[in-house]
């Protein structure tokens, strides 16, 4: 942290203090956080920013938050950007209705903004009661990881930890699903935008680096999302490489699938195209889209003779327990159904037609590919469908 309290309740900011007085303070001065009211240290010296840290065996809930030298060196770097353009910034101010302290508080239009700036890894409980007490004060947040917590395996590919998609914003309902990331050694702040997720950890997006003096705070509400054509480009290789590399360490609820697959003498490399589609609502999975949509596929569309009725209930009471529930994601204004938009693509494909807003009729049957080959040809046919399809401007969404 930047800033304490001193044996008089003063607040201290190291950040504006001359080298000369921080030293002082550091050999004789007793300074106190604002929250826990626990001892803290000044620690500085040579390139590093300034800044209070707490004791080793400290309990205070601040402490995960990451109080290194990199973080300190970032929140300073984001003070000092959002404060150059005449926008009231308050610096780790302590609300005390909720015993929190944000990194940043911005005053915006009528709004208050809290920003957090993450570069430790926070268990999903903290996460969610710093966003229910900010929620209380009618307080808007916007959490940034910091750079380093960027894994980025292609162009368009990060790795993203189950923790990770907590911190995926979306502003409105129209907004694409978005993360940020900033490194104060680059100075550089990273979007994550039309998030869609393609397996437990990968997930595939627009991603963008801008430099902090060429943006505004408006500019992290811009929008970028991906043209149809090249999300299917995309998700064409994603079916391939499900078909052709076997996963070595499944999870223990793919493995169970598996096991329920082998049983009806299925293979997981061999189930039906239909399979393994891109759904923006993915995020909210707890497994990849083969095991869910496999699932649906084969325990419930697959046992019906053609001409026969089921409905959405049917398919949500059927998936329940590989979804989490919508609260998991506060940050998320409306997240898209995963299983409607599944719905709405296996309707495009004709498999299935509505016969109401709640029923579906099953109108076709569905192949199971014999060879791997056949199966990546039927593959490549169907996303050259949903190309075609969009090119003659058929609204198919994900």
């Amino acid at each position: 942290m930047l800033q304490a309290h001193d044996t008089l309740n003063n607040v201290v900011s190291l950040f504006s203090l001359d080298q000369e007085t921080i030293v002082r303070h550091k050999r004789k001065g007793l300074f106190y956080c604002p929250v826990c009211k626990e001892r803290v240290v000044i620690k500085s010296g040579g390139k590093m920013v300034p800044h209070f840290a707490h004791l080793p065996r400290s309990a205070c809930s601040e402490k995960g938050g990451g109080e290194g030298e990199y973080h300190e060196r970032g929140k300073l770097k984001l003070y000092e950007w959002i404060k150059a353009q005449g926008i009231h910034t308050k610096l780790e101010p302590f609300l005390p209705s909720i015993q929190q302290r944000p990194d940043l508080l911005l005053s915006i239009q009528n709004k208050r903004i809290a920003i957090e700036y993450q570069c430790a890894r926070i268990p999903a409980e903290t996460f969610k009661k710093r966003n229910i007490g900010y929620k209380k004060c009618n307080i808007h947040p916007i959490w940034i990881l910091g750079g380093n917590r960027m894994n980025r395996l292609d162009g368009n590919t990060l790795s993203l930890h189950e923790n990770d998609r907590l911190f995926i914003h979306q502003f409105t309902s129209g907004f694409p699903l978005t993360m940020y990331f900033y490194c104060p050694n680059s100075n550089k702040l990273s979007f994550f935008q039309d998030i869609i997720c393609t397996g437990k950890k990968k997930s595939f997006g627009i991603i963008s680096f801008q430099h902090l003096h060429h943006l505004s705070f408006l500019d992290l509400f811009q929008k970028k999302t991906w043209n149809q054509t090249q999300l299917l480009a995309h998700w064409q290789w994603e079916k391939y490489t499900q078909r052709t590399r076997y996963s070595p360490y499944p999870s223990k609820m793919e493995r169970k699938w598996r096991g329920i697959l082998y049983q009806k003498n299925l293979h997981p490399v061999l189930l039906p195209s239909i399979t393994h589609l891109p759904t923006r609502g993915q995020l909210q999975a707890k497994v990849p889209p083969w095991l869910w949509q496999s699932k649906l596929v084969v325990e419930l569309i697959e046992v019906l003779p053609v001409g026969a009725i089921f409905t959405r209930n049917n398919c949500y009471a059927l998936l329940k327990q590989l979804f989490y529930p919508p609260s998991r994601f506060p940050l998320i204004q409306q997240i898209p159904n995963a299983i409607d938009s599944y719905l709405h693509l296996l309707t495009k494909l004709e498999y299935i037609k509505p016969t109401s807003s709640f029923h579906f009729q099953k109108i076709k049957q569905i192949d199971y590919p014999k060879q791997v080959e056949k199966a990546i040809q039927d593959d490549n046919a169907l996303m050259e469908q949903l190309l075609v399809q969009n090119d003659a401007n058929v609204y198919v969404t994900f």
